[in-house]
């Protein structure tokens, strides 16, 4: 409806639209030599899929370099937005309680016009991420992140292929990072959340 509304008030714009509800059904497009400008996706692809719109959009930058692409989903996690920015950059990224109908066609004629168009929530989430502290590495957002979602010692040495000691040792390094005493979960969580990184 959003393209059919820009090509109406645009004339001899129009646009071939390509639906799909898949990853494969994505992958299959892309590879079948559809010309992709515009992707418009949600980081959910259905409860089966094991695959994500990160992971389209990851292998969309590979495939078609001069693709634009805009999130749109209803996922407000900061980590996420954080790896999202960082791996895929994107032209757009909309959550989408913040949206009615006349932001999403002016999300898409701005994004194609090669501006970007970012909702009030992630232009939040971004000029917070201009404050966070450059010492703060890829690896302490992970482990923040798992920290926030209660993993426990097992868990973390699994999943950031560290030894007990060096996540000990991180998370003192965040609590001084963060001018805080000792590296004390609750703390680290807290803090994290309110510098807008969790």
């Amino acid at each position: 409806m959003a393209f059919d509304e820009i090509a109406q008030n645009d004339n001899g714009l129009g646009f071939n639209v390509e639906i799909c509800h898949t990853y494969i059904d994505a992958l299959n497009t892309i590879e079948a030599g559809t010309k992709v400008n515009l992707a418009i996706l949600d980081f959910r692809l259905g409860s089966e899929s094991e695959f994500t719109g990160l992971d389209f959009a990851r292998h969309l930058k590979v495939a078609v370099r001069n693709a634009k692409i805009i999130f749109l989903t209803s996922i407000g996690d900061k980590y996420l937005h954080y790896t999202i920015f960082r791996e895929i950059n994107p032209e757009g990224f909309i959550i989408k309680s913040e949206l009615g109908f006349p932001e999403i066609v002016e999300s898409i004629c701005k994004v194609m016009a090669g501006d970007t168009y970012y909702s009030r929530s992630v232009q939040d989430f971004l000029r917070k991420e201009m404050a966070v502290p450059k010492e703060i590495e890829d690896i302490d957002r992970r482990l923040l992140f798992l920290l926030s979602r209660g993993a426990g010692t097992r868990e973390l040495s699994e999943e950031l292929k560290m030894s007990t000691s060096g996540i000990e040792w991180r998370k003192r390094r965040l609590a001084r990072l963060f001018g805080l005493d000792g590296g004390q979960t609750h703390p680290l969580i807290e803090t994290a959340r309110n510098k807008g990184l969790l």
